[in-house]
Parts: structure tokens; sequence; C-alpha cells
């Protein structure tokens, strides 16, 4: 299991219902990925698991992804030791992740 979905157990979450996804390569195909998966096998939810940088581009993205789609996704932010949102700009591996995500949502905002 990837250690990223760790929290899902820890939070009720069965393992067996725990599918990570290893085709897509970034998170646009991810949540297409998903939508696919979702819709193939009639599930209606899903928890999608990342980062708390990243929420802001995925909220964005699988909203785009999972409109008028009727299936619904929540998602679940991890806790990384090195990130503090009231002080992100304070590390620098912290500022480094954030200024690729908004470079990374810039593109998203372009190209989708």
């Amino acid at each position: 299991m990837h250690w990223r979905a760790q929290v899902l157990p820890e939070r009720g979450v069965p393992l067996e219902r725990i599918i990570g996804d290893a085709d897509s390569t970034n998170s646009w195909e991810e949540a297409v990925n998903t939508r696919r998966t979702m819709e193939a096998n009639g599930w209606r939810r899903a928890l999608v698991v990342s980062d708390p940088y990243h929420l802001r581009r995925l909220s964005w993205t699988w909203g785009r992804v999972f409109k008028d789609s009727g299936l619904s996704y929540s998602l679940v932010s991890t806790s990384p030791r090195y990130w503090d949102s009231d002080g992100w700009w304070r590390d620098e591996k912290a500022a480094q992740v954030m200024i690729m995500e908004y470079i990374k949502l810039a593109y998203y905002l372009v190209k989708y």
C-alpha cells in the first residue's frame, strides 16, 4: 500500500476496499481513470487521498471530470510532517512544492 493511503485504515476503511492507481501519470488522468473504474464497477463514491498542498488542484480537476456524472468523491488530506499550512513559506521543501502546485494549477487551467 502506498504510504499516503495509510490514512484510510486509520480512519476505518477496510484494506480490501483500497485501490491504488499505478497507471495515471498526472492528476487529470487519475480522475478520468477513477471515473471509468467507478462506472465500470457500479461504484458511486470514492475517497481521494493526497497531500494538503495538492487539494486545490485536485478539487478543480476532479470537479471537472466528475461534473454531471452522478458520482461523488471526497478529498482526504494526509498530514506530512514538514507541512504547516499556516507557515509553509518558512520551510524550503514546503515552499518548493507549493510553488510547483501553483505552476501545475495554472497549467491545468489553460490545458483543461
